[in-house]
């Protein structure tokens, strides 16, 4: 990592380099701290009931839920106030590749609609912010941060998924089903972008708690 000092004016510019410098080891993982490989992060089962009363209700499961692209983020924007223990930053994602065995129903535009099989999702021009909150506590005399709470708010600019092996197989009636459904992609946001919040809350969450936990703010953060 970049060692940045707490006096340096330009002390956000440092932090935002060093959290770029990371990108390379999140792709492969940190064994020494106990961080998993993020390409890709893997979510066993994901359960969505969407869209209760608009025109794409479906009840949708998930298996095996991959998501490739995390460690391609940018850091747009970067501000730490000190003396408040707050970090918020911008980031952004190009493009997030999502594949899962998926098992749905419902109905689109009043049509029923049932499948099971391999779903695919490119999920482009991903924009979050990213908002810590956290305290310090003294061990071993050295000082350490801790997070006390992570939010993360994301905007998903585009959609484009395909659902495989819709009605059995039928290839006329799964094109036409996944065509409709990619031009009602705003629907469909909606109930995805918290799953994404969920998942890079989860990664932010686990990178930085690592580091905190393992470094202290003299070594990581010296005056």
């Amino acid at each position: 990592m970049k060692i940045c000092h707490r006096k340096d004016p330009l002390l956000n510019k440092c932090l935002k380099e060093s959290i770029e410098m990371l990108k390379p080891y999140l792709k492969k993982g940190i064994p020494e701290l106990f961080i998993p490989s993020f390409e890709p992060v893997v979510i066993r089962e994901i359960i969505m009931n969407q869209g209760e009363r608009s025109p794409i209700n479906l009840q949708i499961t998930y298996k095996n839920f991959h998501i490739w692209g995390i460690s391609r983020f940018h850091i747009n924007d970067f501000h730490i106030k000190l003396e408040n223990n707050i970090i918020k930053f911008k980031m952004s994602f190009p493009n997030l590749i999502a594949k899962a065995w998926y098992t749905l129903n419902g109905k689109i535009l009043m049509l029923p609609i049932i499948g099971n099989g391999i779903k695919e999702g490119n999920y482009s021009d991903v924009e979050g912010i990213v908002m810590i909150q956290g305290r310090t506590i003294s061990k071993n005399n050295f000082t350490y941060f801790q997070i006390n709470n992570l939010r993360v708010d994301l905007d998903v600019g585009h959609i484009n998924i395909r659902f495989n092996n819709l009605f059995n197989g039928d290839k006329e009636l799964g094109n036409a089903m996944n065509a409709i459904i990619n031009e009602n992609w705003r629907v469909i946001k909606k109930d995805i972008t918290p799953i994404f919040e969920e998942i890079i809350c989860d990664v932010v969450s686990d990178l930085f708690g690592k580091l905190y936990d393992t470094f202290p703010l003299e070594e990581i953060l010296p005056e």
